[in-house]
């Protein structure tokens, strides 16, 4: 099968493109034809010719003998309009980020209404998310007899090893990441407010990454003065390049997500425990979305990574397994055969209608559905 996955091409900038790169890479593994068609980041010039780790960046000609269009993002409807391929969409945000994100832009487009009106047309063969928990939320506005779920969201475990560059970090005791991306729906304030309430006796320190709002005039320096003020706070950092390295160097990551993130995958991959909300595919440690027992829980993790660090390592390298993207692969290339089932049961002809062989509209002259080839009436 000649796939073609609608995305943007960046490399270590973008968690959607990395799950896209995850899965193409997959997918070639299992024989099939799989391009990144690349559709350009807002304010940037398109990426063909570029290449990461085995992907390519193509322009929109690649995709024209494709046998099936699989978008995450954007795609131009011009190409569309001269192209007839089948389309699935792969949803990676979660629901509540995309229609918080549309109301914040106010009459401007956004993603929960694009993805609303794609799936309401008939070429849009099926909707595709990556957590099958989200799917009663899709289902409130989307079509449900075209949503399908994966049984985990994938991960390229070959990218990803124990062994290799750790990040050193400074300070006394463990160091505990706090990494996931700044979202409408969600931010580290809750996390950092439990990690605040620690006991004083326990030696860590708080370091967190993918800081989407870091200016000296921000209202997050209140809290980053405050642990700091408790001796807690490490670095404090946006996104960045080399991430395996920091995920190594730390001892623990804190999620404050139900799902398994793209930061909690490469945190298991790398042998890196992870503490996260209840239902967290992953995480060795679980909360309640509740102050009181999410610092219960990252207590018990900090314990725990402190006596016997070597095990908590292994484990979290185990629970990655779920995640491996060559059977996550499998899952999506046969909802793709049935998006293309879909496209040809629709092409196909009307099957010729039984005959009703009824008496009501027969006279036994031929007037009525029988033609007169019925005996009734004889």
């Amino acid at each position: 099968m000649k796939i073609a996955h609608f995305c943007p091409f960046a490399p270590h900038r973008c968690g959607m493109y990395e799950t896209v790169a995850d899965i193409i890479r997959a997918e070639r593994k299992l024989g099939h034809q799989a391009e990144l068609i690349d559709i350009g980041l807002t304010g940037e010039g398109n990426c063909i010719g570029q290449k990461d780790r085995g992907v390519e960046a193509h322009g929109y000609a690649r995709a024209i003998d494709a046998d099936i269009f699989v978008v995450s993002g954007g795609v131009e409807e011009q190409f569309l309009r001269t192209t007839k391929q089948p389309l699935v969409h792969i949803f990676h945000g979660r629901p509540r980020s995309s229609f918080l994100a549309d109301l914040r832009d106010g009459d401007v487009p956004g993603p929960y209404d694009l993805m609303v009106k794609r799936m309401a047309q008939p070429r849009w063969k099926l909707g595709i998310t990556l957590w099958a928990k989200h799917l009663p939320y899709h289902a409130l506005v989307l079509p449900p007899g075209k949503l399908r779920a994966t049984s985990a969201p994938p991960l390229d475990l070959s990218q990803f090893s124990p062994e290799g560059i750790r990040h050193e970090f400074a300070g006394p005791g463990l160091h505990i990441l706090v990494a996931d991306a700044w979202r409408d729906d969600w931010d580290p304030y809750e996390v950092l407010h439990a990690l605040a309430a620690l006991p004083a006796s326990l030696p860590f320190q708080i370091h967190v990454y993918a800081a989407r709002d870091i200016n000296p005039t921000s209202t997050w320096q209140h809290v980053f003065r405050a642990l700091k003020r408790l001796g807690r706070l490490g670095e404090v950092k946006g996104v960045m390049f080399g991430f395996d390295e920091v995920l190594r160097g730390a001892d623990l990551v804190v999620s404050g997500h139900a799902i398994a993130t793209r930061v909690v995958r490469e945190a298991c991959a790398v042998g890196t425990p992870v503490v996260s909300q209840l239902g967290c595919q992953g995480a060795l440690w679980q909360y309640l979305p509740t102050h009181e027992d999410m610092k219960e829980e990252i207590e018990e993790a900090v314990f725990a990574v402190g006596r016997d660090p070597m095990r908590y390592r292994a484990a979290a390298q185990e629970a990655s397994l779920a995640f491996d993207s060559i059977g996550i692969a499998r899952e999506l290339v046969g909802f793709y055969r049935e998006a293309l089932g879909a496209e040809a049961a629709a092409k196909a002809p009307e099957p010729p209608q039984a005959r009703e062989e009824t008496t009501s509209r027969c006279d036994g002259r031929g007037h009525g559905k029988c033609s007169g080839s019925c005996r009734i009436g004889a």
